[in-house]
């Protein structure tokens, strides 16, 4: 696993796309810059969303700010198609963190994204508990784990991509 993301971190596959999402806010906006350092674009949804207009935070203009449903609990579907051409293009996609609310079965933009990214030729890397629930909830979870790198250690993740280390890590050395 430190493998994997230590080449994504030192490495990464071009184009390289990130897509943030999920509940985690505070771990997830100071790894949005640092992944914006390397990466092509970084497609932003779910909770993030909110907090990013909240603080009308200014961010890189590769960071692709997702637009919100109506309601504000999952990407619109737009966002979806405008995100589909970067996705497909990439020769590396990380992913961590659902893009709306997939465990209520009408929020379906999740899934749509999560479909693409495994349409796509690109290395994945997939991170995080939640996202691997996502995708089990869609039946996506067998096909995710035969084509990408699959790892419910979303947090960890994050923090050697943006860190370059652990603390487990330092231990050990």
């Amino acid at each position: 696993e430190v493998r994997v993301l230590e080449e994504v971190r030192d490495h990464p596959k071009k184009p390289f796309v990130a897509i943030m999402g999920g509940a985690k806010v505070k771990d997830k906006l100071s790894v949005i810059a640092v992944l914006a350092r390397s990466a092509d674009a970084v497609l932003v949804g779910g909770k993030l969303v909110h907090e990013i207009r909240e603080q009308s935070l200014q961010l890189p203009t590769n960071v692709l700010v997702g637009r919100l449903s109506e309601d504000g609990f999952d990407i619109a579907p737009e966002t979806t198609d405008s995100w589909k051409s970067l996705i497909l293009k990439a020769a590396m996609i990380v992913w961590n963190g659902p893009l709306g609310k997939f465990e209520d079965p009408k929020y379906k933009q999740t899934a749509k994204v999560a479909e693409i990214i495994l349409q796509s030729n690109a290395e994945i890397v997939i991170g995080g508990g939640d996202s691997v629930a996502a995708l089990n909830q869609y039946g996506l979870l067998e096909k995710a784990e035969s084509k990408a790198f699959v790892s419910v250690g979303g947090g960890a993740m994050l923090k050697l991509l943006s860190d370059g280390t652990l603390p487990t890590i330092e231990a050990l050395k």
